[in-house]
């Protein structure tokens, strides 16, 4: 590379080696062979830049994602927290229901209770399969 005006690479190296307004082949040669190395260096150190750009951003992604995703355990933790509540409170409420069901079953008024449930149930089922099938 050259700025306008200035001196090419090859003649500010020969002019650090010494040689005057004449270049011999040898000089020209280590000159570009100097050059492209300082040149591939260059390009090799920006690549890895560009891979450091691009993985400090993919840590950053992957940051963004890990917290979101303890977000949603935390919430999904709370919500598992109060369905075990509610399960816990249907639980009791069936328990006190079933008790009651069976003191009632237990007692004469409970009998009839029960006999009128099973004849309800006879009936539905008479009327919906029988009744089909004619």
């Amino acid at each position: 590379m050259s700025l306008p005006g200035g001196p090419t690479t090859g003649s500010r190296n020969r002019a650090r080696a010494g040689v005057g307004g004449g270049s011999s082949a040898a000089t020209h040669r280590a000159a570009t062979a100097g050059s492209s190395y300082a040149d591939s260096q260059y390009a090799l150190e920006q690549q890895n830049d560009d891979h450091v750009d691009m993985l400090s951003e993919k840590m950053r992604t992957l940051r963004e994602i890990s917290v979101q995703i303890g977000d949603e355990v935390s919430y999904q933790e709370r919500m598992l927290n109060g369905m075990e509540d509610d399960f816990s409170k249907t639980g009791d409420i069936l328990g006190t229901a079933m008790r009651r069901l069976n003191v009632m079953a237990r007692t004469q008024s409970g009998r009839w209770v029960c006999a009128l449930i099973l004849f309800v149930i006879v009936t539905i089922f008479y009327l919906v399969f029988i009744r089909r099938r004619s």
